[in-house]
């Protein structure tokens, strides 16, 4: 759980600011979300994955998967120092 907004204010933060609109999300989650909770990220996050459905190094590979197509597609990951 994050403090001062949820996941949802979260994604419409980031997607809001042109810089990040590239920038793939993945939620992970605890919770178990409705189909109404999905579609409120309507297609602004790359996937929703749930804490506990997938062992540690399938979590791994589905990650790598999705930077190894964010980069093909030209995307890039933003390093913060």
């Amino acid at each position: 759980m994050m403090s001062g907004m949820d996941g949802f204010d979260f994604v419409a933060a980031v997607r809001a600011d042109p810089a990040w609109r590239s920038v793939p999300i993945v939620v992970i989650t605890a919770q178990d979300l409705s189909l109404d909770d999905h579609e409120r990220f309507n297609g602004s996050v790359a996937r929703v994955l749930q804490k506990g459905a997938l062992g540690p190094e399938t979590l791994l590979g589905e990650m790598r998967d999705l930077v190894t197509a964010s980069t093909r597609h030209g995307r890039h990951i933003r390093r913060t120092a």
